[in-house]
């Protein structure tokens, strides 16, 4: 039988260097600091991006994803070629 040791994590979390990463002893070990928000701040941000959602107009969404979200980037895929794409869409399945 194999499971999960006591203090032992199933996945690593990714940190982005926007989190303001600090060097620990170990070379390969750094302490992030998240971005906090508010629940009702989220809860607000996320009522506002629902409305625009019914008004079907993409760049606006984009825009408060952007607004959101600071690490959100824009992927125009018209502009991706077709075997792109089917990498992006296959490594999203795994």
């Amino acid at each position: 039988i194999t499971r999960l040791r006591p203090g032992e994590k199933l996945y690593e979390e990714l940190l982005m260097s926007e989190e303001g990463l600090t060097d620990t002893s170990n070379k390969k070990i750094y302490i992030g600091k998240p971005t906090f928000i508010s629940m009702d701040k989220l809860e607000k941000k996320l009522n506002e991006l629902q409305a625009l959602l019914l008004e079907e107009d993409i760049e606006i969404v984009k825009e408060k994803m952007e607004e959101i979200v600071p690490t959100y980037s824009r992927v125009d895929y018209s502009k991706k070629s077709r075997k792109d794409l089917e990498v992006a869409i296959s490594k999203d399945k795994e």
